[in-house]
């Protein structure tokens, strides 16, 4: 299991604004990972958000938490999606809001939605 590799971590969950070029980061790395995450049941991907975590650190100086980071990565793919509906005139009907500056700018590099499970394997599993 990774741990977190500042010593003198301090858990920060008030952290308002994230640096841009860490979030990027904060997206690269999850599709760096996005295999490995597909194949790793839920409840085991922390280890891989601490590693994300380390990696932020180390390379931004930013001190986050495996949970801030799965935090933000939720609300990107959120402001990803409702971004999305605007765009598309919403012909869902779901309730939207005033993109972030994050959803903006961030738009471009999560639009091929790499984090979806492509296929249906209950399906598939059948015509083996």
């Amino acid at each position: 299991m990774a741990t977190n590799l500042n010593p003198l971590h301090v858990d920060r969950t008030n952290l308002r604004q994230w640096p841009l070029d860490a979030t990027e980061g904060l997206i690269r790395r999850r599709r760096l990972y996005q295999e490995i995450f597909r194949t790793t049941p839920i409840q085991r991907q922390g280890e891989l958000w601490q590693r994300i975590s380390n990696y932020l650190y180390n390379d931004f100086r930013l001190n986050v938490t495996p949970t801030q980071c799965r935090t933000k990565w939720n609300s990107l793919v959120s402001g990803y999606e409702n971004l999305k509906r605007l765009l598309n005139d919403n012909p869902e009907g779901f309730r939207t809001h005033t993109p972030s500056v994050y959803d903006q700018r961030f738009h471009n590099e999560l639009s091929d939605e790499f984090w979806y499970i492509v296929g249906n394997y209950l399906i598939n599993q059948y015509f083996i």
